[in-house]
Order: structure tokens, then C-alpha cells, then sequence
């Protein structure tokens, strides 16, 4: 298993809950770079979920503390 504290640069550019359509489509494009539980927090933040104002800034790092806790 891949180190969870690690969150790829590409993913931490993403630093809005509302990217705009040419971070999505690099993501996308680029989705089989990623392994699944990077896919899985993807489709968590921009298909079925909101992120609390507090991570407005990285939305990513809320979704990866998320996966470490339902890890732990």
C-alpha cells in the first residue's frame, strides 16, 4: 500500500472545491497514472460530496485525511 501521508503535487494544485474544467480534464486524461484510492477520493470531492470551508484551500488534503482516518 502506497504511503497515504504523500498526496501527489499534480492533486495538491487542485486547491479549489470548484476547479475549473482544465484541472478536471488533466486529471481525467491522466487517471490511469493514479492509483484507486486517488480515483475513489475524486469521485468523492466533485461527484457525491461537499469540502468544509476550512480545507476551501485543498480540497485534496480533506479528502486524503478522510481516507487515513477510514483507514486507521
Amino acid at each position: 500500500m502506497k504511503d497515504l501521508y504523500k498526496i501527489p503535487k499534480d492533486l495538491l494544485a487542485i486547491q479549489h472545491p470548484y476547479p475549473d474544467i482544465e484541472k478536471l480534464a488533466f486529471f481525467l486524461r491522466n487517471y490511469k497514472n493514479k492509483d484507486a484510492i486517488e480515483i475513489e477520493e475524486f469521485i468523492r470531492l466533485w461527484f457525491t460530496e461537499g469540502v468544509p470551508w476550512v480545507f476551501r484551500n485543498c480540497p485534496w488534503l480533506y479528502e486524503r485525511v478522510r481516507t487515513i482516518i477510514s483507514k486507521e
